[in-house]
């Protein structure tokens, strides 16, 4: 026995689930916020794409015999 400490062993603890389910909804809102973001960042990434398309032209399809 530890005359410093005295463990109380036979006592039987509260057992919370409010914080359990307080980190469940957090864990929730952050996935949720992710998708969100990773559906906006897909949308403004296809949008960027067409404006640079747009402005591009054709390549220039050049033979063996041209001179550059």
């Amino acid at each position: 026995m530890n005359l410093r400490r005295h463990p109380n062993i036979y006592r039987e603890g509260k057992r919370s689930t409010q914080k359990v389910q307080k980190i469940n909804e957090f864990i929730y809102k952050i996935k949720k916020a992710r998708r969100e973001v990773e559906e906006a960042l897909k949308k403004t990434n296809k949008i960027m794409k067409q404006r640079i398309d747009k402005s591009r032209g054709e390549t220039i399809k050049y033979k063996e015999e041209d001179l550059i």
